[in-house]
C-alpha cells in the first residue's frame, strides 16, 4: 500500500502596503531668552529680541544698565524680566521719547528699573507690573490707558510729571506700591 502525498496548494502572499507616515505638527516653543548688557546671551540687544521672538517668550535681562536709543515697542504677548529691581536698569537718558511702549498686548514686566526718557506707556493692553521702579522721566513714570492689569511692589520717583498716571478707560487697575 502506498499512501498518496497530500496536495498542497501554493500560498499566495499579497503585498502589504507601506504605512503612510503619520504627519506631525511642529510645535514652536518660544521660551526663555537671555540678554546681557555686554551683548552676550541669546540676543545681542533687547530690540533684536523684541523683533524676533513670538508670543509667549520671556526675555530675561541680566544685571547692569541697558542703554537704549529708541523706545522698546512691544506688540507681542511677552514677559520682560530683569535680574532685580535694583540690579537691572533700562535707560534712555534725557531723550524725550518713551523707554517702553506696550500696545495691544498681554505683557508682564518684573524686577527692573526704567530711567529717563518719557517713561513707560501702556495702551489697549493687559499688563502686570511687579517690582519695577520708574524714575527720572521727563514726563510720567508710568502711564496706563485703555488697559487692565496690576501694578504691585513698584516705585515711581523723581519724575517731572505724575508717578503713576491712569487715563482714558483704564479699568480694573489695582495699584499696590511701596516706598524704598
Amino acid at each position: 500500500l502506498q499512501a498518496e502525498a497530500p496536495t498542497v496548494e501554493p500560498t499566495v502572499v499579497e503585498p502589504t502596503a507601506t504605512p503612510e507616515p503619520v504627519p506631525t505638527v511642529s510645535t514652536i516653543y518660544d521660551g526663555v531668552y537671555s540678554i546681557e548688557v555686554d551683548g552676550s546671551g541669546d540676543y545681542a540687544t533687547i530690540e533684536e529680541a523684541l523683533e524676533q521672538v513670538t508670543n509667549g517668550a520671556e526675555l530675561r535681562l541680566g544685571a547692569g544698565t541697558f542703554q537704549i536709543t529708541a523706545p522698546l515697542r512691544i506688540y507681542k504677548d511677552i514677559v520682560l524680566t530683569g535680574a532685580g529691581q535694583n540690579s537691572t536698569t533700562i535707560t534712555m537718558g534725557d531723550t524725550n521719547d518713551l523707554i517702553i511702549s506696550v500696545t495691544e498686548a498681554e505683557v508682564t514686566i518684573t524686577d527692573l528699573t526704567t530711567d529717563g526718557g518719557f517713561g513707560v506707556h501702556i495702551k489697549d493692553s493687559e499688563i502686570d507690573i511687579h517690582r519695577v521702579t520708574f524714575q527720572r522721566s521727563s514726563l510720567n513714570g508710568l502711564t496706563i490707558s485703555n488697559s487692565v492689569g496690576t501694578v504691585t511692589d513698584s516705585t515711581s520717583k523723581d519724575n517731572a510729571g505724575a508717578g503713576f498716571n491712569w487715563s482714558e478707560q483704564a479699568s480694573g487697575m489695582r495699584l499696590v506700591w511701596w516706598e524704598q
